[in-house]
C-alpha cells in the first residue's frame, strides 16, 4: 500500500512527490480514520496536530495514515508453521 511518497531532494532539486497507486478502499478507510484520530491524547492525535499545523488538514491524514499502516503491518504475527 502506498499512502506516502519519500520526497527526493538532490543539490537543492526537488523531484516529483506524487503517491503511486494502491489499494483505493484501504486507503479512503485509513484516512478516515486517521482524521477521527485527531482529537486523541495518544501519539497518532499528536502526530496528527503537529503534521497539521505545518502542512495542513489533508496532509496530516495521510501521514497518521501512514503510521498507522506501519504499525499494522508489525503487529500482524510472523507466518509460522505450528
Amino acid at each position: 500500500m502506498r499512502l506516502i511518497c519519500v520526497p527526493g531532494h538532490s543539490a537543492g532539486n526537488r523531484k516529483s512527490a506524487n503517491t503511486k497507486k494502491g489499494n483505493k478502499y484501504l486507503r479512503s478507510a485509513l484516512t478516515e480514520a486517521a482524521h477521527s484520530v485527531r482529537g486523541s491524547k495518544n501519539y497518532l492525535g499528536a502526530l496528527y496536530r503537529r503534521t497539521a499545523s505545518r502542512k495542513g488538514k489533508k496532509r496530516a491524514g495521510i501521514v497518521v495514515a501512514h503510521a498507522m499502516l506501519r504499525i499494522s503491518y508489525y503487529l500482524l504475527p510472523e507466518k509460522k508453521c505450528m
